[in-house]
């Protein structure tokens, strides 16, 4: 990596040890969760294409006990590689993706993952929490980022976050900000 690139938190996750992932020290507990125009109109994009399942990229910033979702974005190229399983990245892609963003808006950093479920709703509880672990499990998602699974309500964009905390998983609305309703 040349000089001039820092390595994100995403670098730090995908190449793993010595600092496998810095977390997001000093930040407030998460109690709110904006997903912004930029990453609404990328993933309503997604949800009118038929391709069943996808999974991606989230680049937000904390502030306070908010996180701001800025950018939605793939894990890879092309068409999903496993369509019984969606939660996969390319790490080199993964990476680009990383660097394009920390080029572009420096106060933007890896928060989680996101994903498109294939029913274009959303999966009930049960199946929310099964995504959320098997990201966990495939190291995809750590204790400081959250899962984004969205899908259409009532003909709109909605979505819900989930995290894994110590006190077991957390669920959190996503409130679509700077679209009127």
């Amino acid at each position: 990596m040349p000089k001039h690139q820092r390595h994100t938190r995403l670098h730090h996750y995908l190449l793993g040890p010595p600092d496998r992932a810095a977390p997001h020290q000093g930040r407030d507990s998460l109690e709110e969760i904006h997903l912004l125009p930029p990453a609404q109109s990328f993933l309503t994009s997604l949800l009118s294409d038929p391709t069943p399942r996808r999974a991606g990229l989230l680049f937000g910033q904390f502030s306070g006990s908010i996180l701001k979702l800025h950018q939605a974005a793939p894990g890879h190229r092309g068409l999903v590689i496993d369509p019984a399983s969606p939660l996969h990245l390319d790490p080199r892609y993964a990476l680009g993706w990383a660097d394009a963003v920390a080029s572009l808006a420096p106060d933007l950093e890896w928060v989680g993952l996101w994903l498109v479920h294939g029913h274009r709703t959303l999966p009930d509880r049960l199946g929310s929490e099964e995504y959320l672990v098997a990201a966990y499990e495939k190291g995809l998602v750590d204790d400081d980022s959250v899962l984004i699974i969205a899908g259409w309500q009532d003909g709109r964009l909605s979505a819900e976050a989930l995290q894994l905390a110590v006190e077991g998983i957390v669920r959190f609305e996503v409130a679509m900000v700077g679209i009127e309703k």
